[in-house]
């Protein structure tokens, strides 16, 4: 019974090589068109082509109508020789926790201890972060004073962030953030515009 599957096998192999052999005979040709192909072919396209192009009248281009295009693309962003402006977030809506002195304002430091994605999961933080103060504020830093901490709530990308302070070096956000890191463990310190 072997001998006649192996016997079997091997016609069909043969012949599965010969098929594969013909394929790719039957796919090559001659390299230059124009070779007579033993099919008629004399080499020359028009002899064969039946598109008619009359059915097609020409048109050009009217250069008279002016196209005018209708976008909401700023006209600054699409000059090369600009760069494109500098947005700025609006201010906070909510005023900070604390006291606002002169209210002038410039580029400082805050400390950053919690991004939500909800407005109640930040402001649940924030009433968190002023009785965690109201009972810590003596052990604080100068840097943090002893009244109402100044605590912000913006909204960026989606996210409200819990900020407190208002920090014009980086070694005060980092001594608010030494001592804000006891109680919450992700503190970090963000560049920000500060209130003086």
């Amino acid at each position: 019974m072997k001998t006649v599957i192996t016997l079997m096998k091997t016609p069909l192999r043969y012949i599965l090589l010969l098929a594969l052999v013909w394929s790719i005979s039957a796919c090559t040709g001659p390299k230059d068109p124009t070779q007579n192909n033993n099919k008629g072919y004399s080499g020359k396209m028009s002899d064969y082509e039946n598109f008619d192009s009359v059915a097609y009248p020409e048109r050009t281009a009217s250069t008279s109508t002016p196209v005018t295009l209708v976008h909401d693309v700023p006209d600054t962003l699409l000059r090369k020789d600009t760069q494109p402006p500098i947005i700025t977030p609006p201010p906070d809506p909510q005023p900070p926790i604390g006291n606002n002195p002169t209210g002038t304002t410039r580029a400082g430091f805050r400390v950053q201890i919690y991004a939500s994605g909800t407005r109640d999961g930040a402001d649940s933080k924030r009433r968190e972060v002023v009785q965690w103060w109201a009972t810590n504020k003596t052990g604080a830093p100068t840097v943090m004073g002893r009244g109402d901490l100044p605590i912000y709530v913006p909204q960026q990308q989606g996210l409200y962030k819990v900020r407190i302070g208002n920090y014009l070096t980086r070694q005060e956000a980092d001594q608010a953030a030494a001592f804000l890191r006891r109680k919450f463990p992700d503190t970090f310190i963000v560049p920000d515009t500060i209130i003086q």
